[in-house]
């Protein structure tokens, strides 16, 4: 059984050009007990597909709040690409949440 690192995880793909695949997550909640250095945030990372298909990593950051973490999918491709929950492949509005 796959164990995930990660409480909410959201996807999208921009046909481009170039093409690219953007990921927003969130890190699973820092437990108690843990050392007060340890915090817990979003990741996002951005992968584009080169002239051969094959897809290589472009970008990727780390933020603690969400609020910090969501200036950062616009830059990479249009605001109104479709981002789905990586779960469930429901539809969401990650400017919105």
């Amino acid at each position: 059984m796959e164990t995930k690192s990660y409480t909410v995880s959201y996807k999208a793909e921009y046909v481009g050009p170039p093409k690219r695949y953007l990921y927003l997550t969130k890190e699973l909640p820092i437990p108690n007990d843990a050392p007060p250095e340890m915090v817990s945030g979003w990741v996002f990372v951005v992968d584009e597909e080169d002239k051969n298909g094959e897809i290589q990593p472009l970008w990727d950051t780390w933020e603690e709040t969400y609020r910090e973490i969501i200036r950062y999918p616009e830059v990479y491709a249009p605001k109104d690409i479709t981002w789905v929950n990586d779960d469930t492949g429901e539809p969401v509005d990650i400017y919105n949440l």
